[in-house]
């Protein structure tokens, strides 16, 4: 009798496993609506989830809801995620308790251009696409058919360092400020990024701007530079 209950109760219990937060901003995540501020440390967080998906959402400081959406953790498995450059990095599933043999690789979810509502073609860990409600305006486009259309590029340190950042041979300088506004054309650019005295290159590569009208490019010491809306822009050297 005693068996046949502890058979029972170990059958009904609840699947544990872990999603690791870590950001390179402070933000706060919600895990099945329970808050976690996350800063540069990593935040593990046990979802006792036996449906082995947990709902997660982003808050940025002001409030405004990044990103949104299902993540899969199944029992007695590590899930790694990572919020930078307004895009979720989800790093492969691992058993708790063994050390795998490789980092495994990781996914990243940028916030999905037009349609914030729509959705969007995501695989990994992430097991329906997400909903974002950014709680602003995307930047516009116009669609380009030919390089030389003007751009105006908003450039964002996401580094809490002092930057260098040098597009086609120009130095532009993030010191105190985080953003600097630019004018560029459509076209391929040759982008470096480094330390403020110039003796590291952090990333270097071309960004490749197909659509004029108004974007955003954000850089940061480590994750290669992203155009929002335009995940296949860069290209690395």
């Amino acid at each position: 009798m005693l068996v046949g209950w502890l058979l029972w109760l170990a059958g009904t219990a609840w699947a544990s496993g872990t999603l690791v937060l870590s950001s390179d901003r402070p933000v706060v995540f919600t895990v099945n609506g329970l808050p976690h501020p996350v800063t540069d440390d990593d935040v593990p967080v046990t979802t006792n989830d036996k449906t082995g998906v947990v709902q997660v959402q982003v808050v940025n400081l002001l409030g405004q809801v990044q990103w949104r959406g299902p993540v899969e953790v199944p029992d007695g498995y590590q899930v790694r995620v990572r919020w930078i450059d307004r895009g979720l990095q989800v790093y492969g599933q691992v058993k708790i308790g063994e050390r795998p043999l490789a980092t495994p690789q990781a996914t990243l979810l940028p916030i999905p251009p037009g349609n914030l509502d729509g959705p969007g073609d995501f695989t990994g860990s992430i097991v329906a696409p997400p909903v974002v409600d950014d709680g602003g305006s995307e930047a516009t486009t116009v669609p380009a058919t030919q390089a030389g259309v003007p751009v105006t590029l908003a450039l964002v340190n996401r580094t809490s360092s002092w930057t260098n950042l040098t597009i086609d041979g120009v130095r532009y300088e993030f010191r105190e400020a985080r953003a600097q506004t630019i004018e560029l054309t459509t076209g391929p650019h040759e982008v470096q990024v480094g330390d403020a005295q110039g003796t590291e290159v952090w990333h270097e590569g071309t960004l490749t701007i197909t659509a004029g009208g108004s974007a955003e490019l954000q850089f940061s010491r480590s994750q290669p530079p992203l155009l929002l809306g335009a995940p296949d822009a860069w290209s690395a050297r």
